[in-house]
């Protein structure tokens, strides 16, 4: 619109008067004026008066959500187009119920589940997958089966580990997930990118894979480099589906299997995000700056990250905002379960801050970055409470005014010029 009235009016003093009023008033907008699909920011760490978006918000529409998804209320569909950046489907419950109308979706997929069993998952057993082809699960060294490491009972658990190496499984793969998105989805959530161990018996106890190729072991370097090759070939097939990988943080950001992993996907879920107990202090191996670091490389290599707290309280999801625009960059997202629902939706998940002005920096023990409408500060964990004074009065989501403000560690505080 601005550069229709250059061409309207010409360049004029007073054109170039009326397009810095109208850049300054964009800066102004309030939350509820920019939509979850605006534009990316600009790049990381450029001072640049591109404007950015609000929180990115992505629904997890798993099986608690299946009442909305089954709503025909026009009013109650428009308010998910209109607060939710992507939304994340399980099939074929949402193809159903919900592709034809919800914004953009992706499906679920796990990257080398064979299921054995449904347990209360929203996922079909798969049973007669390992009768035809016993090879495809992965075993010990004394041939007994593998499973993913997760809900396990003692004595099996829902799904069995594929061998995702092989080239026959991977056919079979691509096959199952070119069948669901060809449905009219945006993309494929593929869980358990896993570029470490995730494999055990039936107690979720890690057991170490035989290597059917080396008749030996199997070591980490081929794990990381069979999932590395796996998620490129998924790459090549689906070259324009945006393609979002669960993966670990912690995995050695020079390995070049690793980079090859990140580099194959759009996004990066990060599980419980920065409210991860997990993330300690200091600069260890799960530290906040390694946490940093990872996303920095993530966004490097051309991807976005998904931050995935859990369980979040209302001081939880106050330092995951902070966070999140501490660090955010192209389509960054949030996807939480913490007042997602039109009933409950947190104001906190509209919040917009305008343009980037600076990349996050150090400022009196914090971490800080700025943009047009306010600012964002964080205390990362195991760090002494801090107060520091502000220069001038600022407000918070409630509305509070602070000249000066105290940040406990592991906390984090957005606030409004």
């Amino acid at each position: 619109m601005q550069a229709e009235r250059r061409r309207n009016r010409g360049l004029g003093l007073l054109a170039l008067l009326v397009l810095l009023v109208a850049l300054c008033m964009l800066d102004l907008r309030s939350t509820a004026t920019a939509g979850p699909n605006a534009p990316p920011d600009a790049a990381f760490g450029a001072r640049s008066v591109a404007v950015s978006a609000p929180v990115r918000f992505i629904k997890d529409a798993d099986s608690s959500f299946d009442a909305e998804l089954r709503t025909e209320d026009p009013g109650r569909r428009a308010w998910m187009r209109a607060h939710y950046f992507r939304m994340l489907g399980f099939h074929p419950f949402f193809t159903q119920h919900a592709l034809s109308w919800a914004p953009p979706s992706f499906f679920y997929k796990d990257a080398y589940a064979i299921y054995n069993d449904n347990k209360g998952l929203p996922l079909r057993p798969d049973r007669t997958t390992l009768e035809d082809h016993p090879d495809w699960a992965l075993k010990n060294r004394y041939g007994n089966r593998l499973f993913i490491p997760f809900a396990c009972d003692g004595t099996s658990c829902p799904a069995f580990a594929g061998s995702f190496g092989r080239l026959d499984f991977r056919n079979y793969w691509m096959a199952g997930a070119r069948d669901i998105y060809s449905r009219g989805y945006a993309g494929i959530y593929i869980d358990d990118v896993n570029m470490a161990w995730r494999t055990s018996n039936g107690r979720g106890e890690f057991v170490r894979p035989w290597d059917p190729v080396g008749h030996e072991p199997m070591t980490l370097a081929t794990w990381r480099r069979n999932m590395a090759s796996f998620t490129t070939a998924v790459r090549q097939q689906f070259p324009s589906a945006e393609i979002i990988h669960n993966a670990v943080w912690f995995a050695p950001r020079k390995n070049p299997a690793v980079r090859r992993q990140i580099a194959a996907a759009d996004y990066i879920q990060l599980e419980r995000g920065f409210n991860d107990p997990g993330i300690t202090g200091g600069r260890g191996k799960y530290s906040y700056r390694r946490f940093l670091s990872y996303i920095r490389l993530v966004h490097k290599l051309g991807a976005s990250v998904i931050l995935n707290p859990e369980s979040l309280s209302d001081a939880g999801a106050s330092y995951e905002l902070a966070n999140y625009f501490l660090v955010r960059r192209g389509n960054d997202a949030i996807m939480s379960k913490f007042r997602s629902n039109q009933s409950n939706w947190w104001r906190g998940w509209d919040t917009y801050l305008g343009a980037s002005q600076s990349h996050w920096y150090r400022w009196h023990g914090l971490y800080r970055r700025d943009y047009g409408r306010g600012i964002t500060l964080v205390n990362p964990p195991a760090s002494p409470s801090r107060s520091v004074a502000l220069g001038h009065s600022f407000h918070t989501l409630n509305g509070s005014s602070y000249r000066q403000i105290t940040l406990r560690p592991r906390s984090g505080q957005i606030l409004f010029r």
